[in-house]
């Protein structure tokens, strides 16, 4: 099954929620999982949707920033994903960790967008 997850802060994010769902039917999820919370606070939705996840299922979001907070956060949710066997899969960046390139781009761009992050919290 293919999962998908979406999420928005605020409404005036370029990616808002409607996009992000348009952007997951499109990949043919069989469940959808949203929430309007920030990034900082709990994101019970975005539990839920690991929780659900079995083998073989794939986890879709439109953005790495929709999927974790830090590099730290990144690796604790994709390791819990891979414990259970479930690809993951970014679409802006056409990323996807069932592929040994894959998961070498996702270790790369996401040590670059925690240091764009913490730049731009800096500023």
């Amino acid at each position: 099954m293919i999962i998908g997850y979406a999420r928005q802060s605020t409404t005036h994010q370029k990616f808002g929620l409607q996009h992000q769902l348009d952007l997951l039917t499109k990949e043919d999820c069989g469940k959808i999982y949203q929430e309007e919370v920030s990034s900082i606070g709990a994101r019970p939705e975005f539990e839920s949707a690991i929780e659900y996840a079995r083998d073989g299922d794939t986890f879709i979001v439109s953005s790495l920033s929709r999927f974790a907070r830090s590099i730290t956060d990144l690796w604790k949710n994709i390791n819990r994903l891979q414990e259970k066997a479930v690809a993951v899969k970014i679409l802006d960046m056409n990323l996807d960790t069932s592929t040994p390139t894959g998961r070498l781009l996702l270790s790369l761009v996401g040590s670059i967008h925690q240091w764009e992050r913490e730049t731009l919290l800096e500023r």
